[in-house]
């Protein structure tokens, strides 16, 4: 075999030999050197071992006798470092019980002195061929590990960006929401800050009912558009200061399906939630509310939360048509109304917690500008 057709394996690998007869070396390493990219001969295997740790070999060939440290201990104390290293061992014929030894060692080949030219390029054929292909599947499996993480990092600056913008939709949605509530209420007696606060009382109660957090976040969000229906109202009925007659009270009880039909069939599912508060927030426990007569727990979840924030918002603040009930009288009238009105559970956590619903009145209080504008 020429030394030719073995460069375009050899000639980018590295070669550790460790050899102590000089004059053998120096008939061989003459051979190595045109065919590897690099050769290192040292003479023991002491030597040896200390130059594996700098030089990184691909292959190691290697005696088997030699002094201070033999190939066989030299094998063994960098197989129990690199299992895969590769390992060729020369020996001599009067050492076959070491040779055994040597093979034990799961060696990829031998060769005997005095060396076979032929035999040994052939074996590193065989060897610098699997070495190749080992070197690929590394160089391969790389690529594959950067390929990876780079698209996980794009992944990641994505669904970050998709985070962010998701936030500010949300943002903005929540911001259009709370618009829209105000804006319905707006033409009727109500404030901005009626929203707010039923926003609050829903959110509370939501949380000690045992709703999931996305449940009591989606209840505070929509519960603005609980009257969103009154912006289809006439202004002399909305607006008017006194009493309304029958037929008018019949039409402002409309509000609660109009709102409904203008938020069921909304793509967004906040949209469709908002549905459900302005359709139910007038319906009684005992079913003697509108516009369904719904009972009991007929009635959605947040249909009765909403009811009870906004009655309770509604008798504890001033309207230009009425003065605030005081807590003592609105405890009263709750008390009555349990299982009337309003679920009994949702009465109980009121009356454990009026401190909460007094002082969110107060932090969220209308003034007078707001009252008379």
């Amino acid at each position: 075999m020429h030394l030719e057709s073995l460069q375009h394996l050899t000639k980018t690998l590295r070669l550790l030999y460790v050899e102590d007869d000089l004059e053998i070396a120096a008939r061989l390493s003459s051979i190595l050197r045109a065919l590897f990219q690099e050769v290192l001969h040292v003479k023991d295997g002491e030597e040896g071992l200390r130059a594996y740790e700098t030089f990184a070999p691909h292959l190691i060939l290697s005696d088997i006798s030699m002094p201070k440290m033999n190939g066989l201990a030299l094998c063994e104390a960098i197989k129990a470092r690199n299992p895969a290293q590769r390992f060729i061992f020369s020996t001599a014929h009067s050492e076959s019980q070491l040779l055994m030894q040597a093979i034990a060692l799961n060696v990829d080949g031998y060769v005997l002195k005095p060396i076979d030219h032929g035999q040994f390029l052939a074996l590193l054929k065989k060897v610098c061929t699997e070495i190749h292909r080992e070197l690929d599947q590394r160089f391969y499996h790389a690529q594959l590990e950067l390929h990876v993480k780079e698209k996980t990092q794009e992944i990641e600056a994505t669904n970050v960006k998709l985070l962010e913008l998701n936030h500010e939709i949300q943002r903005t949605l929540e911001s259009t929401i709370l618009s829209l509530g105000g804006m319905a209420e707006s033409r009727s007696y109500e404030t901005g800050l009626h929203v707010q606060r039923v926003a609050a009382y829903t959110e509370f109660l939501a949380k000690e009912l045992g709703l999931s957090q996305t449940e009591v976040d989606t209840l505070r969000i929509v519960s603005p558009m609980h009257d969103i229906g009154k912006i289809a109202i006439e202004d002399h009925i909305l607006k008017k200061p006194g009493k309304l007659s029958e037929a008018e009270y019949v039409r402002m009880k409309e509000h609660a399906r109009l709102g409904y039909e203008m938020l069921q069939d909304s793509s967004l599912p906040l949209f469709r939630h908002a549905a459900i508060v302005a359709y139910e927030h007038h319906e009684k426990f005992n079913g003697k509310g509108y516009p369904r007569g719904l009972k009991g727990e007929e009635i959605h979840i947040f249909g009765r939360i909403m009811a009870f924030a906004d009655v309770f918002d509604a008798l504890i603040s001033e309207r230009v048509y009425k003065k605030p009930w005081p807590i003592a009288q609105i405890k009263t009238f709750v008390q009555e109304e349990a299982g009337a009105h309003f679920d009994p559970d949702i009465v109980r956590i009121f009356l454990r917690h009026l401190d909460f619903f007094t002082h969110t009145n107060l932090r969220l209080k209308d003034t007078a500008q707001t009252l008379y504008m």
